[in-house]
């Protein structure tokens, strides 16, 4: 990665109101990408614009294991980030949280308790 993408990343977490938490997890997570294949440009702009969207350190650490997951599966690091560009995979998980938050929270609305079938967490 060059000094362009590390300052980047770094704006990216400051406009997100991020800690250097957030930042040392971002470029792990690039830098583990571009490890596994991907373009260090590419790995840079991916998770820069997760951290952009609003991804915690615990998405970012998701992010590796679904490209790990992927990877065991025969994707390659490219068809990986294509997919993450096209945006199917943050949409879906993006999506399946929503549906979570969504059904808790009319659990909680009929009294079931946390929505996790009335066990506290």
């Amino acid at each position: 990665m060059t000094a362009q993408d590390i300052e980047a990343m770094g704006t990216a977490v400051r406009k997100k109101g991020g800690s250097l938490s957030l930042f040392s997890c971002a470029m792990d997570t690039a830098t583990y990408f571009a490890a596994s294949g991907m373009s260090p440009q590419t790995a840079s702009r991916l998770v820069r614009d997760a951290v952009q969207k609003g991804s915690s350190e615990h998405d970012l650490g998701a992010m590796v294991h679904r490209m790990d997951d992927e990877m065991k599966h025969g994707t390659s690091a490219d068809d990986f980030a294509a997919k993450m560009d096209r945006g199917s995979m943050q949409g879906e998980r993006g999506m399946e949280h929503q549906d979570m938050r969504q059904e808790m929270k009319i659990d909680r609305d009929k009294g079931s308790g946390s929505g996790m079938g009335g066990h506290g967490m």
